[in-house]
This record gives C-alpha cells, sequence and structure tokens, in this order.
C-alpha cells in the first residue's frame, strides 16, 4: 500500500488512542485547500500527523504549504490542526487506496496491525 502505511504498522510502544482514531476519519485528504482562522492566504494540506524536530511529541494533524504556490522553502511548510481551519476550500482526492491508508492508521491507534 505504502511506505508510510508499513511504518504504522511496524512503529511500536503505546498506541491505544481511541481519540486518535476518530480524529484520524475526521482529517481531510490530501491535496484539500484550506483557509486556517485569522489567514489571508490559502493553504494545500501536503501531509498529516507531523511532527516538528525540535518537538516531536507534539503531533500535529497537518502539513501545509502556500496555495497556489507550492512548497518554496522549509519556512513556508505550516503545521496546523483540525480546528485552526476556518474553511474548506477544496476537498482533495479520496479513491479505495486513501481510504485503506487511514484504516491503517485507525487501526494503528486502536492497537491492530
Amino acid at each position: 500500500m505504502g511506505i508510510f502505511s508499513d511504518m504504522f504498522r511496524k512503529k511500536k510502544g503505546p498506541r491505544i488512542n481511541p481519540e486518535m482514531a476518530k480524529r484520524t476519519k475526521e482529517l481531510y485528504p490530501l491535496g484539500s485547500i484550506v483557509l486556517l482562522k485569522g489567514g489571508e492566504h490559502k493553504l494545500i494540506i501536503t501531509g498529516i500527523f507531523q511532527n516538528k524536530v525540535e518537538d516531536p511529541e507534539k503531533t500535529y494533524d497537518y502539513c501545509g504549504v502556500p496555495w497556489p504556490e507550492g512548497n518554496m522553502a522549509d519556512e513556508h511548510n505550516y503545521l496546523f490542526f483540525h480546528e485552526n481551519i476556518a474553511r474548506l476550500v477544496s476537498r482533495g482526492y479520496e479513491d479505495a487506496e486513501y481510504k485503506a491508508y487511514i484504516d491503517v492508521i485507525v487501526g494503528f491507534w486502536m492497537g491492530k496491525r
């Protein structure tokens, strides 16, 4: 299915977290375009469940880059939570492969492999 899905399957440590499983199902797919609360510039979602190197214990729901510009430099990659989104402008692509990927992550949070 993909490298990241394999990472979730192999990850060790305490994982049972029903709240994160529920949260996973509510996330917008990659490619979604959003406007953050207080924001003036749209972002396109490029990743989910991201961490900062300097704060690896804090997991953000999303990583995004400015839209329509795209990834220009590290300082233009933004980490944010679902509740920081003011408006969904356009929902990203979802298919059976994406849904299977989300199921892997939900299974991870529920302690399943």
